[in-house]
Formats: structure tokens, C-alpha cells, sequence
């Protein structure tokens, strides 16, 4: 009797002993669950992806303008040297329609592939329609696109400009609206992206060249980034764009908020005016560098 309760307290013991180590186990996998849930959940919030998507909407929809922009100064000045060119170069052909009341110009890059003064290779054509003069105030312009590709990455949608009297500072300015996607070459990924923005020259208004232009960007946009994320975004102090050659890849100055869907706002800082590619990106208190498209 007196060994049989040694082994029944003997078993009794192992099972105690037992049930603890699967309770530490299972509170530890609970502890490590959660931190990894708390990690993913912080390391979601904090993603930069969306900043890099509308960076590369709003750059690639501002080359319409800038494109267009200097094909019709390159006709208005009678002028064919590639000398003056910041972004056509020799492969593009430009042709204006001005037969009917509402005039068009075709922007053609043909389907092989046209590498530009800027290093950006475009195929398929840009359309802009308007009438009047292009560079008249109050003319309406509408762009649109005829299997347009940049850098394989094919551009769709309609980008609509009103352009305004001068301002009383002596500047050009221009009321934009675009509704548009950009479709990675592969089809796996799209950027669906809509904007209300006004630009204005700030510099380079006095002539019809669009090398010594600089301009400002404000306004908002909003669409769903090329992982299927909703945002918004507002523009709080204005995006400065300078399109002569060593900087036009991106926006140098001027800050703008970003928030996707139910989560934290990105505060994107494009710097003091130095021409390269990086901003700081500010989240939850937290500071980021990033190196944009």
C-alpha cells in the first residue's frame, strides 16, 4: 500500500509538472504571437509604398504637361533644334491640326521606342486637343493617350487643362484635373490615380520656352496604389518642379500629407530645393529617407 501511493504521488507530480510546461509553452507562443502580430501591424502602418506610387503618378502625369508644353513652344518659336529640347528629342514627331475649330496636336513616339533627352524611352502617342491657341488664357486642353508607354510602363486616362490669365504676379497658371492608371508591364500591378491641382510658373513665364520654367504644384489627389491600398493625399506647402535637365526627375521642394485608408498619415518633405531624388518621410513621430522613382 505504502508503494503504490509513492507511485501514485510519483504520477501525480509528473502530471502537475506536466501541465505547468505546457502552460509556460502556450503563454510564451501567445507573448510571441502577439509581438509578431504587433510588429507586422506597426511595419503595415509605417509602409512607404504608397508615397512611392503617387510620387511616380503625379511625376509621370506632370511629363504630359511638360512634354506637350514644349512641342507647342518648339512650334510657336519655328524652331527644330534638339539644342533647346529638354525632353523631345529627334524620334518624336510633332504634328498640329489646325484645319477644324478644335485643333489637335499628336505627340508621336512611334512603336519601336524613342528615347527622349531626359533618358526616358516612350512609345505610342500623347493627343491633346483645344481650341483657340494653346497658349491662349482661358483655353481648355484636353491630353489623352493612344498606347502611350514610358519605360514599358503603359499610360492610360484623361488629363484636362484650363489655363488662366496671368496672375498678378506676372505668372502663367493653369487649373488640372486627371483621371488616369499606370499599368506595370507585366499586368500584375496598376496605379489607379485622380488629381485636382493648379500649377503655376513661377519662373519662366516671360518666355514660350519651357527649359527655364519652374512651377508650383497645389492641390489633392487620391486613387489605390499599386497594392490594391486606398488613400488621399493634400498638398500643404507647394511641390516645387524644375524642368530643366538635371532636375526635372522629381519634385525639390514643398510638402504633402498622404493617408491611406484607416491608417496613420505619411508627411512627405521633398527637401530645400536640392536637385536629387530622395524625401523625408515623417510617421507616427518616426522619420524615414526615402529614394523615390
Amino acid at each position: 500500500m505504502f508503494n503504490n501511493k509513492i507511485r501514485y504521488m510519483k504520477k501525480r507530480n509528473f502530471k502537475t509538472f506536466g501541465l505547468v510546461i505546457i502552460s509556460v509553452i502556450t503563454l510564451s507562443l501567445v507573448i510571441v504571437v502577439s509581438c509578431k502580430k504587433d510588429e507586422s501591424s506597426s511595419q503595415e502602418d509605417s509602409s512607404l509604398s504608397v508615397i512611392q506610387d503617387d510620387n511616380f503618378a503625379s511625376d509621370t502625369y506632370q511629363d504630359v504637361s511638360d512634354l506637350t508644353d514644349e512641342a507647342a513652344s518648339k512650334s510657336n518659336l519655328k524652331s527644330t533644334s534638339s539644342s533647346e529640347n529638354v525632353i523631345l528629342s529627334d524620334c518624336a514627331t510633332v504634328t498640329i491640326d489646325s484645319s477644324a475649330s478644335l485643333r489637335k496636336m499628336t505627340v508621336d513616339f512611334g512603336s519601336a521606342g524613342c528615347t527622349g533627352e531626359d533618358g526616358k524611352v516612350r512609345k505610342g502617342k500623347i493627343i491633346v486637343t483645344y481650341s483657340g491657341r494653346y497658349w491662349d488664357n482661358g483655353v481648355v486642353k484636353t491630353i489623352t493617350f493612344d498606347n502611350y508607354y514610358v519605360n514599358d510602363y503603359k499610360v492610360t486616362g484623361t488629363k484636362t487643362i484650363t489655363a488662366g490669365v496671368k496672375n498678378t504676379s506676372g505668372n502663367r497658371y493653369y487649373s488640372e484635373s486627371v483621371t488616369g492608371t499606370i499599368e506595370w508591364a507585366n499586368g500584375d500591378s496598376v496605379i489607379n490615380w485622380n488629381a485636382q491641382h493648379t500649377r503655376e510658373i513661377t519662373d519662366g513665364s516671360s518666355t514660350w520656352r519651357v527649359s527655364d520654367d519652374i512651377y508650383q504644384l497645389t492641390g489633392s489627389t487620391s486613387g489605390i496604389d499599386a497594392e490594391g491600398e486606398q488613400y488621399s493625399s493634400t498638398i500643404t506647402s507647394p511641390l516645387i518642379r524644375k524642368v530643366e535637365h538635371v532636375c526635372r526627375h522629381n519634385y525639390v521642394q514643398g510638402v504633402i500629407e498622404i493617408t491611406p485608408i484607416g491608417k496613420s498619415t505619411r508627411v512627405v518633405d521633398y527637401g530645400d530645393g536640392t536637385c536629387d531624388r530622395w524625401a523625408t518621410v515623417t510617421v507616427d513621430g518616426d522619420t524615414y529617407h526615402v529614394y523615390l522613382r
